[in-house]
């Protein structure tokens, strides 16, 4: 009985080693984090530009006579007139701060460009045309009395196109775009153009 449990003992005991030697032998684990990034790529999608709607060349020109002046005002200047070398250095159209202002907001406005434009395309026009053009310029000049402003009696050019005289001014004494655009709206003037 004595050998059996020796041999029990030692069978234990051996297991005992066996166990304890499998565990030391297993390489320890480290415990990690993984993180996948999934990245989804769409195909491009063709666009198609819309059509951008063509600008008359007058409204062009009102739009950068009203940033002109936006900016002269800005610049605390008011437009009193076109430099001009006859009435001397002394004048006020002629003095350089003055002059300078202009030439800034003439470059920011791009109003010499789209007055150039605007008289470009009223070149080559045929007697209809100048006369539809002058009724609509009447219906204009109409809408803006109604409201408010002060207009002279329109003045035609050498080729008979008619265009503001000498007081053409809203009840605020400003040029208001925003009354003119108003009108050109409601008589429709832009449909043609």
């Amino acid at each position: 009985v004595a050998e059996e449990a020796t041999a029990s003992e030692t069978s234990v005991a051996e297991e005992a080693t066996a166990s304890e030697t499998s565990v030391a032998e297993e390489p320890a684990v480290e415990a990690t984090t993984t993180t996948t990034t999934t990245t989804t790529v769409e195909p491009a999608k063709e666009t198609i530009p819309l059509a951008e709607e063509e600008i008359h060349p007058g409204i062009r020109m009102m739009d950068a006579v009203e940033e002109f002046n936006g900016c002269l005002s800005d610049e605390g200047v008011t437009f009193i007139g076109r430099p001009n070398p006859e009435l001397g250095a002394g004048d006020p159209v002629n003095q350089p701060a003055y002059i300078d202002a202009l030439v800034l907001c003439a470059g920011r406005s791009g109003i010499v460009a789209a007055m150039q434009e605007f008289q470009t395309s009223r070149t080559g026009r045929t007697p209809d045309q100048i006369r539809e053009d002058n009724e609509q310029f009447i219906a204009l000049l109409g809408c803006l009395r109604q409201k408010g402003w002060v207009v002279s009696d329109p003045v035609p050019d050498e080729e008979g196109s008619l265009g503001p005289g000498d007081d053409f001014r809203g009840p605020d004494g400003d040029l208001d775009m925003d009354d003119i655009r108003d009108c050109i709206s409601e008589l429709s003037l832009n449909d043609d153009q």
